[in-house]
């Protein structure tokens, strides 16, 4: 975005929401005072020990349903193998593996699904590694000597599991940043 001042020309950078990929194209706010607001939601964020908490407790509730995923499927896998194992002895017949082995298909396609569900959309990056309250300039410090990706990271844990958006802009007149447009949580 391009603003006249004066008879000068200055570019000011803006994050907007891209119509090109199905925004709406009428959102804009300023890159320098976005990033200064996200840094310090995710340095607060990460230093707040409640948030550390509910990191805890999502993760391990993560961790108790891909193990439960993982252990029904280890069960489903081993019926199957027992059922081939008596249909290869001729204890049963054909029509009767396959009548006992159908639902077995059945819910190891939807359990299969389900732990491909739940390894793709960890949104916190695994289940592994221990929460802890971390010092707010010490966040600040890896934010400001930190890649994109770096502080992609932080951002994604401070999040959590919450989204971040931005709100129209509502004032009229002279447009200036208001931090209260960048929200966490859901947009409606």
């Amino acid at each position: 975005m391009r603003r006249v001042i004066r008879g000068t020309e200055q570019r000011k950078a803006v994050y907007f929401c891209n119509p090109g990929r199905r925004g709406c194209g009428k959102v804009y706010i300023d890159v320098r005072a976005t990033d200064l607001r996200l840094r310090a939601l995710t340095a607060s964020r990460l230093s707040d020990p409640k948030h550390a908490a509910a990191v805890a407790a999502a993760r391990a509730q993560f961790a108790d349903e891909l193990a439960r995923v993982h252990e029904e499927i280890r069960q489903c896998e081993q019926i199957q193998r027992a059922l081939a194992d008596r249909l290869g002895r001729r204890e049963i017949d054909l029509d009767a593996f396959d009548l006992a082995n159908e639902p077995l298909v059945t819910d190891l396609a939807r359990l299969r699904a389900r732990r491909e569900e739940l390894t793709t959309n960890d949104a916190d990056g695994g289940a592994d590694g221990p929460v802890r309250v971390q010092d707010a300039t010490e966040i600040a410090r890896q934010w400001d000597g930190g890649e994109i990706g770096e502080k992609r990271g932080l951002f994604m844990s401070a999040l959590s599991s919450s989204v971040v958006y931005v709100a129209p802009f509502q004032r009229k007149g002279k447009r200036v940043f208001d931090p209260d447009r960048i929200r966490v949580g859901d947009p409606r």
